[in-house]
């Protein structure tokens, strides 16, 4: 039987994962559950899979996954996102997900992708692979950004001003702000134009 715990506050999305896992494992237990239970640890009971539905209100998820990682060793974490969250694929990657893919993929990539992670491999979804080839080619600079300042430069690229972001990611203006500088400083550019070119290979 495989055990899944199901991080999500999408119903639809709940839904149809249950479904594709009916499908991939008719004996298949699924439980429910909150960011704060997850951040527990184990209760006892042995979890094969750990199912994230990336929120955006809540990058929260960016930052513990290493905790997740710490505390439940064995579990395989699966994290989903949405097609325009690509940029942050390649860090929920280096942060312990084993597998990354987009809420619109079909039964069988995610059968696949489950087969993948089981297996103790990583899986990621085929656009990401094309970045990946990309960033080794061109020798891309985002890669040296730390999580908290990829949330920052995903942020900005998706047009917020640093007072959103601030209350986004409950943290002062003069924070963002600084990260904001760090970030032109390591992506060697000198405002949001320059950012976006950089950026232009995740769209």
């Amino acid at each position: 039987m495989t055990n899944v715990l199901l991080l999500t506050k999408d119903n639809v999305f709940r839904t149809e994962i249950e479904s594709h896992l009916k499908q991939y494992a008719p004996d298949a237990y699924v439980e429910l559950v909150m960011l704060d239970t997850v951040l527990k640890g184990p209760a006892g009971q042995r979890f094969d899979i750990l199912i994230i539905d990336i929120n955006l209100q809540e990058k929260t998820y960016l930052i513990n996954l290493g905790s997740i990682r710490s505390l439940w060793p064995e579990m395989k974490i699966l994290v989903f996102i949405e097609e325009d969250e690509k940029i942050l694929a390649y860090t929920y990657l280096k942060n312990g997900a084993d597998g990354v893919c987009l809420k619109s993929m079909d039964y069988s990539e995610f059968q696949n992708t489950l087969l993948a992670i089981i297996k103790g491999e990583k899986y990621i979804f085929e656009q990401l692979t094309y970045y990946l080839l990309n960033r080794i080619k061109s020798n891309n600079l985002l890669e040296v950004l730390s999580p908290r300042e990829s949330q920052v430069a995903y942020l900005l690229l998706k047009g917020l001003r640093v007072r959103q972001i601030s209350h986004e990611l409950k943290v002062t203006a003069s924070t963002v702000s600084s990260m904001k500088y760090k970030i032109y400083q390591k992506m060697k550019v000198r405002n949001m134009d320059g950012l976006k070119n950089c950026a232009a290979v995740f769209c």
